[in-house]
């Protein structure tokens, strides 16, 4: 949530006057990010409630979570400018606050990213001017689906570093990458969580195809990366 508190101004905000509508919209569909925790049962359940009751969900986050934030910042004079990223977990279907940070969530803003129509830098000066009502923000018409890919010792220890091989990068994927570094001209995996595979697709599955597409196409010693991503969404289609 990109927000202008000097002027009361959510980048969501939209000319019917709906703040949350853009956190919504940028939630309900345009990006499918599956981190979920818990054991497949656990998983299972959470997928389905919120398949069946996304609207009384996002209610539940705008009325519990979102105006509370913006209006106690406002009644405790904490003027801010810049990203809000509320980190939200799912209790027995109902949202609770995990954290609050002061930028995009990682891995979740490698899957919005490409799907922002509207030019991020254009809603970055709008921020900074204090002039986001006049925002215009729209998302692409795709799904994203991200496969983060880990270092051998992830998360336990730092692990040795590891040359990195990209053999290619299939049409309508990339790589958002993180712990690298580059020794002469070879790319080293040097983190925990070296880069993050992206696919674009008309649909979740083509999305995520399209990103384990372009997992097989890398190479380091000791990869590790998540065999099941958005599996909970796909197992009956």
């Amino acid at each position: 949530m990109l927000i202008d508190l000097h002027n009361h101004t959510p980048l969501c905000k939209h000319a019917k006057g709906e703040p949350e509508e853009y956190i919504k919209k940028a939630l309900e569909k345009k990006a499918e990010v599956f981190t979920i925790c818990g054991d497949k049962n656990e998983r299972k359940e959470l997928i389905e409630k919120l398949k069946e009751s996304n609207k009384d969900f996002y209610e539940k986050v705008k009325e519990r979570i979102i105006k509370p934030t913006l209006q106690g910042m406002q009644e405790e004079g904490m003027p801010f400018t810049g990203v809000l990223f509320i980190g939200v977990m799912v209790v027995n279907g109902e949202p609770m606050i995990l954290e609050y940070n002061v930028r995009f969530g990682d891995p979740e803003c490698e899957e919005l990213m490409p799907l922002l129509k509207s030019p991020a830098s254009e809603l970055f000066y709008k921020a900074a001017i204090g002039d986001l009502a006049s925002a215009k923000i729209e998302f692409y018409d795709k799904y994203a689906v991200g496969v983060v890919v880990a270092s051998k010792d992830y998360p336990y220890k730092n692990s040795t570093p590891a040359k990195i091989t990209i053999k290619d990068i299939p049409q309508d994927t990339h790589i958002s990458y993180a712990g690298v570094s580059k020794a002469g001209d070879d790319l080293l995996a040097t983190g925990g969580r070296v880069l993050v595979c992206v696919g674009l697709g008309d649909s979740i599955k083509e999305a995520r195809d399209k990103a384990y597409s372009l997992v097989s196409n890398v190479e380091f010693e000791g990869m590790q990366y998540r065999k099941d991503i958005a599996y909970q969404a796909l197992k009956d289609v």
